[in-house]
């Protein structure tokens, strides 16, 4: 009685019709959906093999038909990896039309002002990370590492790193490290000249560009080497040295391949950088032992600690030794 005093009763007849006829049209709709597309008995592997190759064509077909077509120069073929590194790098050399032997070196300045930018960014966040740190000495402020804002903050922080280094380990031989003057430079490094090269590993190619870093940066340490026979303390000897690096040049050479060697692969890939042997590096020691009377620049002393500093590098950085940056690699399961 509500109904039909608030729808009159052809209203109601016809709202229910077009219901129904919507309904009837939705179960239509679905069955010609499950008979023209739904698959309601298990196919055989050949069966969906088939529809799995039709749906491909279908798809490629399409994309070929709006994609353009590739110009007549640009070969689409494939070199099959299981042609082995060799062919792939001459198929990568030629589709990028880069000769080997004729190639002119390129210049990279645009690289140059990327890696200046580094290096100023870095240069900046050391003093910005250092700029709460406590005097710990008003006296200190006379030595060369205090006499600006940035060499105080690089001084802190390296008194740090050193002291941090040394602790425990000098059985009370050395005291504490102070940083008497230091310089990161204003500087920048240039490379130039880049080529490709044949690299020793047949799987990859080798990038080399010439270094060139003229600048002058500085390192001054003080400290107090002493002499014990537990329990006494015969003495203490001052030690005082400054290095300071105005060059450094050479041939960078840069791979991108897999780690480990031919014979023994591992898996993921590698940035491989080193320096070659010819390299150049401009440095200078000055020292100052005792306390009462005080031997200066002792000949012995800056060439053994040069000698260090290079062995250092010819170690870490030198071929054949390299410099190893891991690279992202695909993820894949092995279960």
């Amino acid at each position: 009685m509500v109904v039909s005093a608030t729808f009159p009763p052809g209203s109601v007849a016809f709202l229910q019709g077009f219901v129904a006829g919507q309904l009837v049209l939705v179960t239509i709709l679905l069955l010609l959906f499950r008979y023209f597309f739904i698959e309601t008995k298990p196919a055989t592997h050949a069966k969906r093999l088939a529809a799995l190759r039709e749906r491909t064509r279908l798809i490629q077909a399409s994309l070929d038909a709006r994609c353009p077509p590739m110009p007549s120069s640009h070969s689409t073929l494939r070199v099959p990896y299981e042609q082995g590194s060799q062919a792939c790098l001459l198929d990568m050399l030629h589709r990028l039309d880069y000769e080997l032997p004729a190639h002119a070196p390129e210049t990279l300045t645009w690289l140059n002002v990327l890696l200046a930018q580094l290096c100023l960014h870095y240069r900046q966040s050391i003093l910005q990370s250092d700029q709460e740190e406590p005097r710990k000495d008003a006296d200190a402020d006379t030595l060369p590492s205090m006499s600006s804002a940035e060499k105080a903050a690089a001084k802190h922080l390296l008194e740090r790193a050193l002291n941090a280094a040394v602790e425990g380990r000098t059985h009370d031989l050395l005291s504490g490290i102070t940083v008497t003057d230091v310089d990161l430079g204003t500087g920048y490094p240039t490379l130039s000249n880049a080529r490709i090269r044949p690299s020793n590993d047949p799987r990859c190619l080798r990038l080399e560009v010439d270094l060139e870093y003229k600048d002058l940066l500085c390192v001054g340490l003080d400290t107090q080497l002493h002499f014990r026979v537990r329990p006494w303390h015969l003495g203490s000897l001052a030690v005082a040295m400054c290095l300071r690096v105005e060059r450094l040049a050479g041939t960078v050479a840069m791979e991108v391949g897999p780690c480990g060697t031919e014979q023994d692969p591992l898996e993921g890939l590698e940035l491989r950088v080193c320096m070659y042997p010819d390299f150049v590096l401009d440095a200078h020691v000055s020292s100052v032992l005792g306390s009462k009377s005080k031997l200066h620049d002792v000949p012995k002393m800056e060439e053994l600690l040069l000698s260090q500093l290079r062995l250092l590098i010819q170690r870490r950085f030198v071929w054949p030794e390299f410099w190893r940056m891991p690279l992202p690699r695909m993820e894949h399961d092995h279960a």
